[in-house]
């Protein structure tokens, strides 16, 4: 999904706790029979059920804030050296200052994502039926052309920033292997993801997998991810051997709600702002399907110029942070684009090679 350095903004347990609460009281207007259509338009009309979302994590954001920063506070107590112990306060304050802007962004970011969705809920409605047996992608079911999710099928890639090579990142299908979610036998994709031009195990900063349906009419869901990473921390020689599974997550689980990946028919889409999962403060991707066709790709797997899709990827966890994303017909993602604050940051995730499964 998004990139590891937005995953990790993920909340701690303070946050997930607020969120497991927030999950009670929805689950109880549920049981109240009060999310009905006519209901739920009139609920979100008087209280705005998406911004009131947004509200209740910026609250969880600023208590982690609060919470974090105490910690901080008692460990900088915990210095003989008065310099050293006012010097590790002041140094506690001004994260606490910084972490609490971007409580805010992430806020505007999720009031600007409700403004583009609507006020509405965000229920989507999972009838199993209407999903695929995933074993027969690509036998006597196709698959999505934009996300083919055919047993065995491979892609690598390497991540350059201006033009050096960062990461290296394979991508597979496995076959036979899947995982129930809401009663729909969804698809396991493993996604490593190197340090270095290379896969070498012991170069491994993220072992992922990822869970996606694929429904009859052939569009792709994501149902949730079991992300193990390297813990973002220094000095690095202390951090040797820490991962943590921040940005894991599982629709039907703490409040986790499945989202599209990737629609049957993208051309009849463009223009469209969608979720692409919700778990509140862990993974928050949507998207935007900006063009169909006119885009010509060049990267070292080829040159892609027909049919090719283009969307705009973001998170509210990281405001600052966009991807452009393009797609390829029977292959799926050839390049993706990184952005800062709408200037390109100079790192490129490139397709280098495509091996179909068999």
């Amino acid at each position: 999904m998004f990139s590891t350095k937005a995953r990790e903004k993920s909340k701690n347990l303070t946050f997930k706790l607020a969120v497991s609460i927030f999950a009670i009281l929805f689950v109880a207007l549920l049981g109240s029979g009060l999310l009905d259509l006519d209901g739920s338009r009139a609920l979100a009309a008087s209280k705005g059920g998406c911004t009131q979302i947004a509200k209740s994590a910026k609250k969880a954001c600023n208590a982690e804030v609060q919470d974090d920063y105490w910690i901080a506070n008692g460990n900088c107590k915990n210095l003989s050296d008065p310099a050293t112990r006012d010097a590790c306060i002041k140094a506690a304050k001004a994260e606490r200052k910084e972490a609490k802007e971007e409580c805010e962004d992430q806020f505007d970011a999720r009031k600007d994502l409700c403004e583009a969705l609507g006020e509405g809920f965000y229920e989507p409605v999972i009838n199993p039926a209407e999903f695929v047996n995933p074993a027969d992608i690509g036998g006597s079911l196709a698959p999505n052309l934009y996300f083919p999710l055919v047993p065995g099928n491979m892609w690598t890639y390497k991540t350059r920033e201006n033009g050096v090579v960062t990461e290296t990142i394979t991508v597979e299908v496995l076959a036979g292997e899947t995982i129930t979610i809401e009663g729909v036998e969804c698809v396991v994709v493993r996604d490593i993801v190197y340090a270095g031009d290379g896969t070498d195990p012991e170069a491994i900063i993220e072992n992922t997998l990822d869970w996606y349906g694929q429904k009859t009419d052939g569009t792709v869901w994501y149902f949730g991810e079991f992300s193990l990473a390297k813990a973002d921390c220094e000095p690095e020689e202390l951090c040797e051997g820490l991962f943590t599974e921040d940005g894991s997550w599982k629709s039907g689980y703490d409040g986790g709600r499945a989202g599209i990946i990737m629609f049957a028919d993208p051309a009849a889409e463009v223009g469209t702002v969608f979720r692409q999962e919700i778990a509140l403060g862990d993974a928050e991707d949507a998207a935007e399907v900006l063009s169909f066709g006119g885009e010509t790709v060049t990267v070292p797997a080829g040159t892609f110029d027909t049919d090719v899709l283009k969307t705009l990827d973001f998170t509210p966890l990281d405001p600052e942070a966009t991807e452009n994303k393009y797609y390829a017909p029977d292959v799926g993602v050839i390049l993706e684009v990184g952005f800062e604050d709408g200037m390109a940051t100079g790192e490129r995730v490139e397709l280098e090679s495509f091996t179909p499964g068999p």
